[in-house]
């Protein structure tokens, strides 16, 4: 049995890594802003998902990990920044804060002979954990 992690983040690599079990990458190319939940927990697992089905079809017989992570304050959900700038702009406002981080691990098992049909979703299995984190205040230099 192959283990593919869906993921380039060198994060999940680690947490791949502490396992101990030999796996490849294969990142999957979504559009995650095509995929849109107001509950930053469902947002997650289902950014999770969609990673490992995207790459399911190239891996037969294989368990795939993904993973997908956001910072929620209120009603507004922070996703990976898109650039520099929108990166010091989440900083800005996050400072000297509390705030949920929220993460979502997906495992999508696509072995044979587990019932599914080619046109059907594998079996996939996903969980999200939520914490409750305080970010210090930045300078403005820092930002």
């Amino acid at each position: 049995m192959k283990i593919v992690l869906a993921s380039e983040s060198p994060l999940r690599k680690r947490a791949m890594d502490l396992i101990g079990l030999p796996y490849e990458t294969r990142p999957s190319r979504i559009d995650e802003k095509a995929i849109r939940h107001d509950d930053p927990a469902e947002l997650t697992r289902q950014l999770a998902e969609a990673k490992a089905l995207a790459i399911a079809s190239e891996h037969p017989n294989s368990v795939i990990v993904s993973g997908d992570a956001v910072a929620a304050q209120g009603s507004n959900i922070f996703e990976k920044p898109r650039d520099k700038n929108e990166a010091k702009d989440f900083l800005k406002q996050l400072s000297g804060s509390h705030f949920q981080f929220v993460t979502s691990v997906a495992v999508l098992n696509t072995l044979k002979n587990t019932g599914c049909s080619r046109r059907s979703r594998p079996p996939t299995s996903s969980s999200a954990l939520c914490s409750t984190a305080r970010f210090s205040n930045t300078s403005n230099t820092m930002c």
